[in-house]
């Protein structure tokens, strides 16, 4: 079995196939980025981990997220809100930490090789994958965190940019994890163990020569830091990361024993607080069934689309609903829950009821059901 991927979703994926047994082989993406910036772990990704033995490990180098604030509506949650719940159903780790935990519990346990794989070509029997250099070998199947080897669903961008950079020095930091919304804009604030992560998202257009000037994404930007410290000015252009999310989804999750997972199956949503979960959960899914499911290989797989497309419903279902309780709040005249102003922008209105039901341990003072649903199989 061929995992390709070179972060947490990846390393999950081999770390549940050598516990079942089924001797996985990682090897990087045809390209490799540097870890920065945050992963933010939901309850149910922590619970998997834990599977592993990376739980640990991930909570104590981590950051548990026991505050919230939104700056919008200078409303804020505590843990106190929360006192009779686990504090770990929510925490922030630095990506090069974890990367150096998953080489440490994960990767250093699995075969791993060094050689890129730069195509994949599903055949009648398997999967011949193409690594830098020209090798080639089969394998029974392969499992994919990189969108790059399923280029052939990329799916349209979705009308949404974000960028990404660390608060800069010398500005006062905004408390973390925090945000700020605006009818086509939001600010996202996530503690890191140097100092603030910084999302900025807009569902506006976006002129292509500017998307990375700070002085550009202060004219954008600027209203909505008009009570709050903003970064602009000291920001250094080489450091801001920007990216087009990419809307829709494969219309299946394995093709003839090419399976993607994680960002691979989906579009990436920028301050989702949930998708590192998702890709846990996914890794969770197909190892699960590949050991323990049916014994031919793409009946085995037929069953984890089944699975993981059961376990999307759930999401979208959790999320619908608080989606719907917001707006009805909203409409009926009454503050909502989480104390965000009514956004104009649905897509960012699904955005923050996201975040809400991650962070529902706070506002909430309880688990949702989404992420107590963790048996032997989801």
């Amino acid at each position: 079995m061929l995992v390709v991927g070179d972060g947490l979703t990846a390393a999950a994926t081999a770390g549940f196939l050598d516990q079942a047994g089924l001797d996985p082989v990682v090897a990087p993406p045809p390209s490799r980025q540097r870890p920065t910036g945050v992963t933010v772990l939901w309850r149910p990704g922590l619970v998997l981990l834990e599977r592993i033995g990376l739980r640990r490990p991930v909570e104590r180098v981590g950051q548990p997220l026991t505050c919230r604030h939104c700056l919008t509506t200078d409303r804020s949650w505590t843990a106190e809100a929360a006192a009779a719940t686990d504090q770990s159903a929510l925490v922030a780790v630095d990506r090069r930490r974890l990367a150096s935990l998953l080489d440490s519990y994960v990767l250093s346990t699995v075969r791993v090789t060094d050689r890129a794989v730069t195509a994949v070509d599903p055949t009648t029997s398997g999967v011949r994958s193409t690594f830098a250099g020209g090798v080639t070998e089969c394998f029974d199947a392969v499992v994919t965190a990189s969108r790059a080897l399923v280029s052939d669903r990329e799916p349209t961008a979705a009308g949404v940019g974000w960028w990404r950079f660390e608060w800069p020095d010398g500005v006062a930091d905004p408390p973390a994890p925090a945000e700020l919304w605006s009818d086509r804009r939001a600010a996202l604030f996530m503690p890191t163990s140097d100092g603030v992560d910084v999302r900025l998202v807009s569902t506006a257009a976006t002129d292509a020569g500017s998307v990375l000037s700070p002085v550009d994404l202060g004219r954008q930007f600027g209203e909505l830091f008009a009570q709050q410290p903003a970064p602009f000015a000291a920001l250094d252009d080489r450091q801001l990361q920007y990216r087009q999310l990419r809307g829709a989804s494969p219309t299946t999750l394995s093709d003839r024993r090419l399976v993607p997972v994680g960002a691979a199956s989906r579009g990436v949503v920028p301050g989702d607080c949930l998708e590192a979960t998702r890709g846990i959960e996914d890794a969770w899914i197909v190892a699960d069934t590949l050991a323990y499911g049916p014994d031919e290989v793409e009946s085995a797989l037929d069953d984890a689309d089944r699975r993981r497309r059961q376990r999307a419903r759930e999401y979208v279902a959790a999320v619908e609903a608080t989606f719907e309780s917001n707006r009805h709040s909203t409409a009926s005249g009454h503050p909502t829950n989480s104390g965000h102003p009514a956004d104009r922008s649905p897509w960012l209105r699904r955005l923050l009821a996201r975040r809400r039901l991650a962070f529902s341990h706070l506002i909430d003072g309880r688990i949702p059901r989404v992420a107590e649903s963790i048996p032997q199989r989801l």
